[in-house]
């Protein structure tokens, strides 16, 4: 049995389930990923619109920029303790239920920030803000499994981090305009508010993509064999390309496809898996996965690049704010829009044009597709991430005119937009039936790199200097480029 067929052979009462996303109509998939886009860009833009509220903050509350990091530093361990705690719920009982909390939890953060007034409510909302990011954050991975077929995967993980981007970097503007003409108060009830109509729209249109279970057993729309290996289950490409194409929703006795009769929207309150052996089991499943070298060559890799990432927006917030540039909250905003620019390049470099190439690839192999051909295209923006640290690093320190920096920041950005979509997407690609619980282990590994980075950034700056961190990162982000050759090694040997 290869990987997407369906067994014919089941009974006919699967075929009235007809809850099986991968064959939903196009416009269904992308109404449902829409939503998810926006849950993740909301989440983002309640955490990250703080880069341009840092300074009003010091002067109404009296907060120092370290109190304000340590905040940071309190939501990067809330996103790892998210993902860890909430994704076996999201395998047990479904991707909306987890998806919807975390769009509320996203909102009541939002209202708290607009009226908090010392720093323990800084410490505890940044942290409840960190999870209900990493509720998206991860989940978003599943949904992109149950809704499309390997050929289109990057496509859409480039749309994920172009979603991430304008959470992190273009809400920044009208953020900085809103801080400039209301305060910094109005920015939070902003996005406070526009979460309340996400939250009600998704209640009522938002679709489970889990799915569905009959007779307590689950139908699952990859089938696989025990007495094969990863390597003979793995279908061709083309094939998969030709039989996705081809399904449309009427039912196809000649190829055994699935009927959708269900209807729009499938909104149950939840999608149980039977059993509880496998839920607990889900908690640690992510440490043992560490073990693989693919897993750990995720984890390490996403883990360099957020690192990149927040140093950047961290020293930009900062420095940017002082002598000799001395920007305004407005000004610092518009600045991000280099990181955005870069940012959804690099998405497009790393998601359509990946899936271009692995169609490339595989037609040469005879129609035969491996994960690791989307490796092939990493290497460009892991050397846009060394180049942008050090000139970031150097021209920020001298006070070099602004341009310098921003470019740098945007090819920074670059780099984790192309490297970021390639990453997860071979990831997925590569042990799909353990897809959520890899990528929590890549959460828990990125974010313990970050909050370690969140707590001793200031204090090292402080120490050396900007130019000494930021060349010294920039040294550290070759070691992905050295995995990536590894893994490649790797791969041609097993």
């Amino acid at each position: 049995m290869s990987r997407f067929d369906i067994d014919e052979t089941k009974s006919k009462t699967d075929d009235s389930n007809g809850s099986q996303p991968l064959y939903w109509s196009t416009w269904r998939k992308q109404v449902n990923f829409a939503f998810v886009a926006l849950f993740t860009l909301t989440s983002f833009a309640t955490m990250c619109q703080a880069s341009v509220v840092w300074g009003p903050q010091t002067r109404d509350l009296g907060w120092q920029f370290e109190q304000l990091n340590r905040g940071y530093a309190f939501s990067i361990a809330g996103q790892g303790l998210g993902c860890l705690l909430m994704i076996p719920v999201a395998i047990k009982f479904g991707r909306r239920p987890v998806y919807l909390f975390g769009v509320a939890l996203s909102l009541c953060t939002s209202l708290w920030q607009a009226q908090m007034t010392s720093l323990h409510e800084l410490y505890t909302v940044s942290f409840l803000e960190g999870m209900a990011a990493s509720l998206t954050e991860a989940c978003v991975q599943m949904t992109i499994a149950d809704l499309f077929p390997v050929q289109s995967r990057g496509t859409y993980n480039g749309m994920y981090i172009i979603a991430v981007s304008v959470g992190n970097f273009l809400i920044l503007v009208p953020a900085g305009a809103i801080v400039n003409q209301w305060g910094w108060r109005a920015a939070y009830w902003a996005i406070g508010l526009f979460q309340m109509v996400e939250l009600v729209a998704s209640l009522f249109l938002f679709e489970e993509t889990k799915p569905g279970h009959v007779s307590g057993q689950k139908l699952s729309i990859y089938p696989r064999s025990s007495s094969k290996s990863d390597e003979e289950e793995r279908e061709t490409l083309v094939n998969d390309m030709e039989r996705h194409n081809s399904y449309d929703t009427e039912r196809s006795a000649s190829r055994g496809c699935i009927k959708c009769t269900d209807s729009f929207p499938h909104i149950p309150l939840v999608t149980v898996t039977p059993g509880w052996s496998s839920f607990f089991k889900s908690f640690y499943t992510p440490f043992v996965l560490l073990a693989s070298p693919i897993v750990a060559f995720a984890a390490i890799t996403y883990g360099f690049l957020l690192l990149a990432l927040s140093m950047s927006s961290v020293v930009t917030s900062l420095k940017f704010a002082e002598a000799p540039y001395s920007m305004s909250p407005w000004s610092i905003g518009l600045v991000f829009i280099s990181p955005f620019v870069g940012m959804t390049m690099g998405s497009f470099f790393g998601g359509y044009l990946s899936d271009w190439d692995i169609v490339r690839r595989t037609r040469l192999n005879s129609g035969v597709y491996s994960p690791q051909m989307r490796l092939k295209l990493i290497y460009p923006g892991l050397l846009a991430v060394t180049a942008g640290l050090l000139t970031f690093g150097i021209s920020v320190s001298r006070g070099v005119h602004w341009v310098v920096p921003t470019l740098a920041f945007g090819a920074v950005s670059f780099g984790f937009g192309s490297v970021g979509s390639i990453v997860l997407t071979y990831l997925i690609d590569y042990k799909e039936s353990l897809a959520a619980q890899s990528l929590v282990a890549v959460v828990v590994v990125r974010n313990s790199i970050c909050m370690v980075e969140s707590f001793s950034l200031s204090p090292w700056v402080d120490s050396v200097g900007v130019d000494n961190v930021f060349i010294t990162a920039g040294c550290f982000s070759l070691i992905p480029i050295f995995l990536a050759l590894a893994i490649e090694l790797f791969h041609r040997k097993s």
